[in-house]
């Protein structure tokens, strides 16, 4: 595909491939491209144009430079092994809040065993949301750089854990409804395993 004169001047754009860069921050485009894997970013955008999916191309352009941002507003130097504790508490903390909250709801709500656990991983992919947040406090000056830091380090970790997690949970669940549903003849009985 050539691409526009349009997208000709973009100088700052990545030379990764725009598949790699969007799974690089865990974004999918909302419109389908022809464009191969390999296709970089003025590629894509192009095809994107032609589509009109204005939406699409900002996520393709800006998302990669708030996820830079956030990153180089991190505190490395600040806290040390304090500041790894602090966010390893938090990571505990939202991980089991989750994870307790949803087991109670599913034993009120007679779920099967082990369907409120897969649930509360699955809720931890929700890293951008926090990401964003932290940046609003950081800018309001509500939390400090350390806090900042400690915060995305958790929103990180519980991103990474969920789909490890959700996986093993899932495989369980699979494993318990092989064992609670015995196979089906062609006549509908139930065969003996």
């Amino acid at each position: 595909m050539s691409v526009p004169a349009r997208f000709d001047g973009l100088k700052k754009l990545s030379p990764e491939p725009a598949a790699r860069i969007l799974a690089g921050v865990g974004a999918t485009l909302e419109t389908p491209v022809a464009a191969p894997a390999r296709a970089l970013v003025p590629e894509v955008l192009a095809e994107l144009a032609t589509k009109g999916a204005t939406g699409d191309m900002l996520l393709l352009t800006v998302m990669p430079i708030f996820f830079l941002s956030t990153g180089l507003r991190t505190a490395w130097s600040v806290g040390g092994v304090d500041l790894i504790a602090v966010a390893a508490l938090l990571l505990a903390a939202a991980v089991g809040g989750k994870l307790i909250g949803l087991r109670v709801a599913g034993h009120w709500l007679q779920w099967r065993r082990g369907e409120a656990g897969v649930i509360g991983w699955l809720l931890q992919t929700k890293a951008l949301i926090m990401i964003i947040f932290v940046n609003i406090l950081l800018d309001r000056q509500v939390i400090s750089g350390g806090t900042f830091t400690a915060l995305l380090l958790m929103a990180l970790a519980s991103t990474m854990l969920t789909t490890p997690m959700a996986r093993r949970g899932l495989r369980a669940l699979a494993a318990l409804e092989r064992q609670d549903d015995p196979p089906v003849s062609a006549l509908g009985q139930r065969r003996p395993n």
